[in-house]
C-alpha cells in the first residue's frame, strides 16, 4: 500500500462512476450502503488524474481502493472509529470488512463503537481508544498479520473475542461474503508454482 504525500484531493462526491459501482458490486455492497461510509474521491498526483472508493479516517485522510486491487492512502494515515458510546468495540482490518459486517448483520450501522484499523500497522494506534471499552470483538484477516495484530491488542490486558475463527476458510470478512475461500486461492496459486 502507498502513502503519497504529495497527493491532491480535486473532488469529493457519492460514489457514481459505473466502474465503482461495478466494483461495490463485486464487493456484494449495495451502493447506498457504501455511500453512507465511503466516497468518490477524484485526485491527482505526479503521475496523473485518477478517482477511487475514498474511506475517511479519523485525521482527514483517505483510504483509496479501486479495481482489480489497488490500495492506497491520502495523509495522513490513520485509523477511523465510530463511537455510539458503548462498552464494546468491533475491530475491522479495512473499510470493505467493516461494510461486509453491516451487510450481513443487515443494518446500516452498530450499536457497538467500532475501530477500522485501514492496515494492521495502525493497530498500535487503537489502542488507546480500545481501552475505554470493557470488550473487544475482532473481525481481523485470517493470516499473520492479521492474528498479529489481534495478539497485539490481548497484549495490551484486555478482553478480546476473536470473531475472525468464525470465516476461518476464508481470509477476510469481504471474501466470506462474496464466498471466496481460501483452499481455492490456494490451489490456484499452486497451479502456477515453479
Amino acid at each position: 500500500m502507498q502513502d503519497n504525500p504529495t497527493t491532491i484531493i480535486t473532488d469529493i462526491r457519492p460514489i457514481a462512476h459505473p466502474k465503482l459501482i461495478e466494483y461495490v458490486h463485486n464487493r456484494k455492497i449495495n451502493l447506498d450502503l457504501a455511500n453512507l461510509y465511503c466516497r468518490e474521491i477524484h485526485y491527482q498526483n505526479q503521475s496523473g488524474q485518477f478517482f477511487s472508493v475514498g474511506f475517511r479516517n479519523d485525521k482527514g485522510g483517505y483510504e483509496l481502493n479501486s479495481p482489480p486491487s489497488f490500495k492506497s492512502c491520502i495523509s495522513p494515515k490513520e485509523i477511523t472509529t465510530f463511537q455510539n458510546e458503548k462498552d464494546s468495540c468491533l475491530v475491522f482490518e479495512g473499510f470493505w470488512d467493516f461494510l461486509s459486517y453491516l451487510t450481513i448483520q443487515k443494518i446500516e450501522r452498530t450499536k457497538h463503537d467500532v475501530a477500522v484499523l485501514n492496515s494492521t500497522a495502525n493497530t498500535e494506534k487503537a489502542i488507546n481508544f480500545l481501552k475505554t471499552h470493557r470488550e473487544i470483538y475482532t473481525y481481523l484477516d485470517n493470516d499473520d498479520a492479521g492474528r498479529k495484530a489481534t495478539e497485539l491488542i490481548k497484549s495490551a490486558n484486555l478482553t478480546v473475542y476473536n470473531r475472525s475463527t468464525q470465516f476461518a476458510d476464508y481470509k477476510d470478512l469481504n471474501d466470506y461474503l462474496r464466498g471466496e475461500k481460501l483452499l481455492l486461492k490456494k490451489q490456484v496459486c499452486k497451479g502456477f508454482k515453479l
